[in-house]
């Protein structure tokens, strides 16, 4: 019965375009439904975790050099500073500083840079994986859970695939690369002008990804108070209506929860799928942005016990501004996420 169902949906196909998102040696993602359904599904969570490891141990480089690069930079402009302070003329003392201001900027833009472009493409690619496995989510959902819930659900995740197309890609993540400009104009002068057009600005991104995320999450909760209760009471009355047929009554109901109940796990079997695939496809770019914005706080930290106040600002601030570009496309991915959690816990549960 499963496998009657599993077909119909097209899994094969869906299974195979999202294989091109999953860069490098990807797992069996058809052997991972079928551990699910066949209620195994602690097989494929530690087929998961391995495969973060295999990548995450390919994709994760020299992250070290930045972290020694950025110490001596502060030394070097520890050494420029004592050296020139022997000179009558200021200016060479100040043009040492800028020297070494811009060999970290540069270290700092290309590192930025990186973790803006992992961050663009990793939401692309959720926005992809949305478009691809929601609607055959959803028809699951609407097997068994109802057409109500299959609508309103479907509706929701239309949304959310606008609000992180339309707003995160061409709104929040143009605000961190503001941030990022702001940052640097900074450091250039010596009372930090700009320090509180920064946070501002830093605090003003915070706030409207938790909102955002925040009233998702309230409208899936919102949906699943109404759609699902109105979808059983439909099922509750078409069961009656079967069970009360002369003769073959009995016969056609308990075929109909058979069917009824192999629908439902084929629904909670896709929705843990697209769950684990889709951590699968944010942990390793998540990793290597958390682990570029760990080292420039510590080189921050450390660079300013002998650097200049500026250039460990500079750096610190950098280092926020990738923990912005992570939380944005955290955010991302949550909205989808909390979206698969809700409907897959209340669509259909109850038949």
């Amino acid at each position: 019965m499963e496998d009657f169902l599993t077909d119909g949906l097209g899994m094969e196909e869906v299974l195979q375009k999202l294989e091109g998102l999953f860069s490098g040696n990807t797992p069996d993602f058809g052997q991972w439904f079928s551990d699910i359904v066949s209620g195994n599904p602690g097989e494929a969570i530690k087929q998961l975790g391995s495969s973060i490891l295999d990548m995450a141990a390919g994709e994760i480089g020299s992250y070290r050099q930045i972290l020694v690069t950025i110490l001596l930079l502060g030394i070097l402009s520890v050494l420029f500073r004592l050296f020139m302070q022997n000179f009558e003329q200021h200016q060479i003392a100040d043009i040492a500083h800028y020297f070494s201001y811009l060999l970290l900027l540069v270290l700092l833009i290309r590192t930025f840079s990186e973790c803006m472009e992992i961050a663009g493409q990793i939401i692309e690619n959720i926005v992809v994986f949305a478009k691809i496995m929601m609607p055959v989510y959803f028809l699951a959902v609407g097997t068994a859970g109802g057409s109500i819930s299959a609508l309103g659900y479907y509706q929701l995740v239309l949304l959310a695939i606008c609000l992180v197309e339309s707003v995160m890609l061409t709104f929040c993540l143009p605000l961190v690369n503001a941030y990022m400009l702001l940052v640097i104009v900074n450091g250039i002068w010596e009372e930090e002008k700009l320090q509180t057009m920064i946070e501002l600005l830093k605090k003003a991104l915070k706030t409207g990804l938790r909102w955002m995320l925040t009233a998702l999450t309230g409208l899936g909760l919102l949906q699943s108070m109404v759609s699902p209760v109105l979808d059983q009471l439909k099922r509750g009355t078409a069961k009656k209506a079967v069970s009360a047929i002369p003769g073959i009554g009995n016969l056609a109901e308990g075929t109909a929860e058979i069917l009824l109940g192999s629908a439902v796990l084929i629904k909670n079997s896709i929705g843990l799928l697209a769950f684990l695939l889709l951590i699968l496809l944010c942990a390793v770019p998540f990793l290597k942005m958390f682990l570029y914005g760990i080292l420039l706080k510590a080189g921050a930290a450390l660079m300013g016990i002998v650097a200049d106040n500026r250039m460990t600002a500079c750096t610190d601030k950098t280092g926020d501004g990738i923990f912005l570009l992570l939380q944005t496309a955290w955010t991302a991915a949550a909205c989808f996420l909390i979206m698969i959690a809700i409907v897959t816990w209340t669509a259909g549960q109850y038949f």
